[in-house]
């Protein structure tokens, strides 16, 4: 979490719906769009690396199903 950021989170009106509201509060004089493409960025990074895994996992599982 950025230093810079004094609140953030998140709602989901309605399960069904493919919107969800997002609040960044960031520190007066700080704006918020490059934290937000910074905090993206990261998550970007931690999903691929969890779907390298997954797929990994999933390659080295079929692969023993099928011997």
């Amino acid at each position: 979490m950025s230093k810079d950021v004094e609140f953030c989170g998140y709602n989901v009106p309605h399960p069904l719906e493919d919107k969800i509201l997002l609040r960044l509060q960031t520190k007066p004089g700080i704006p918020a769009g490059p934290l937000l493409l910074e905090a993206l960025t990261h998550l970007e990074t931690i999903f691929a690396g969890i779907r390298g895994k997954f797929e990994k996992s999933y390659e080295d599982f079929t692969a023993n199903v099928e011997a």
